[in-house]
């Protein structure tokens, strides 16, 4: 007697759908969140082929997978770079995101009556970062008020860094230094106060990933004639006066 194929009896679940699998009529498959069922045999296919598949339930949107392995600490959930499946993984601003603030303020009045390019103004204060790779940025805001005494003074303030050390000096490398001329008094019977704000971006590359580098905010000063630093002019308040620097470490 001739047998006749009538067909499944009722649909098979096949779990979620693997590439490798030859599907055939009727099997329904999981994936991406929701369920599919085959249309005719096919194998290598995705279930968005509608040539290939009919949707039998759509859930979370078409994009969660309930066998999406747990990420790691501080990791997110977010949409993978394909726009198709959520993933862990780590959420970030465009090509940098934040690795660490380092700051601090001085409020001392520090004096001085001698011409050099390097006077410590920073009571043995600094900030720190170490390069995660030599692609990422550093950004460093400082700022100081600070009173010239008359004819024929100058002035500057600017950052020092040394690598794997925070006894910083004169031999130390100087970051956006201007010259101790960049604030400058050359009328008679003048002084002038003033108030310093400087700010850029140090790129990683020829750093050493392995090292601490400290920073600290430093004064020049032309000639002999007194300058003030970190002054506190009257009426001055607030926590962030006379002398402060921050410091935000973005990471490639």
């Amino acid at each position: 007697m001739a047998t006749i194929d009538i067909g499944k009896i009722k649909p098979v679940f096949k779990g979620t759908y693997d590439n490798s699998t030859a599907y055939t009529l009727d099997d329904i498959v999981y994936y991406n969140g929701s369920s599919y069922v085959a249309k005719t045999s096919t194998t290598g296919n995705l279930p968005t082929d509608t040539t290939k598949w009919n949707i039998l339930a759509s859930g979370s949107g078409g994009i969660w997978d309930s066998t999406l392995a747990l990420g790691s600490a501080g990791q997110s959930v977010k949409v993978n770079s394909g726009g198709t499946a959520l993933e862990f993984g780590t959420i970030s601003a465009g090509t940098y995101s934040v690795h660490a603030i380092s700051k601090y303020n001085y409020q001392t009045q520090v004096n001085q009556s001698n011409g050099s390019a390097y006077h410590d103004i920073a009571g043995g204060n600094y900030v720190q970062f170490q390069p995660t790779s030599t692609n990422d940025l550093i950004y460093i805001s400082h700022y100081c008020a600070y009173y010239l005494s008359g004819n024929d003074t100058g002035a500057d303030v600017y950052m020092m860094m040394k690598e794997g050390s925070s006894s910083i000096g004169s031999g130390d490398t100087k970051l956006n230094y201007d010259g101790n001329h960049a604030q400058y008094i050359s009328g008679s019977s003048v002084s002038l106060y003033k108030t310093t704000s400087k700010s850029f971006i140090l790129p990683c590359t020829g750093l050493n990933t392995s090292s601490v580098y400290y920073l600290e905010q430093a004064g020049s000063t032309h000639n002999n004639n007194q300058v003030q630093f970190n002054l506190a002019s009257s009426g001055a308040s607030g926590s962030y006066r006379c002398h402060n620097v921050t410091l935000i470490h973005y990471k490639a």
